[in-house]
């Protein structure tokens, strides 16, 4: 395999390794959130907050040159794992 390919790899397995890290520290902090708004008695579903995220992520993508689409399957993703792990937290008798 040439050089070229072995070092671009090491840069995007970096890269993947990075983008864990801040699922990691998204899904920590939206942790917090979901304690909160259950100690708080708030609704786990904040529509207009969703709206606002997917606008400015639309946004963002479009500045970037990426896929709009893309950049929204993967927060519709992210934010349907939060949303579970919100329903979890809700539910326990923590």
């Amino acid at each position: 395999m040439s050089n070229f390919l072995q070092e671009t790899r090491k840069e995007i397995d970096v890269i993947d390794r990075q983008i864990m890290a801040a699922l990691v520290r998204r899904f920590k902090i939206t942790h917090k959130v979901g304690v909160y708004k259950k100690r708080h008695r708030l609704p786990p579903l904040d529509k207009k907050r969703e709206s606002e995220v997917f606008a400015h992520k639309k946004i963002l993508a479009m500045k970037h040159k990426l896929n709009p689409l893309l950049v929204e399957k993967i927060f519709k993703n992210i934010i349907a794992e939060v949303r579970k792990n919100h329903r979890h937290e809700r539910n326990s008798g923590k």
